[in-house]
């Protein structure tokens, strides 16, 4: 699995998780492995009057991940 194809699922499962008017973009050129985790940066460009509902979004993402892709992924809320 590469950089690109952990992007794209990453993509896929956040679909399923965004709260509304609060799309979460990936960015790609910031995905990386370090030991066994893969690192996703995300952002959002919604000013959250309830932060922690955004953490747990990306929260319950990244369990899909871990449970579609086999492999621990954190996504890393980028400014």
């Amino acid at each position: 699995m590469n950089e690109h194809e952990v992007a794209e699922v990453a993509r896929d499962v956040l679909r399923h998780h965004q709260l509304p008017d609060c799309p979460i973009e990936v960015l790609e050129e910031g995905v990386h492995m370090d030991g066994d985790w893969w690192f996703v940066p995300v952002r959002t460009a919604a000013n959250l009057p309830r932060r922690y509902r955004y953490y747990e979004a990306l929260n319950a993402a990244e369990t899909e991940l871990e449970e579609r892709l086999g492999v621990s992924v954190l996504l890393v809320p980028a400014a």
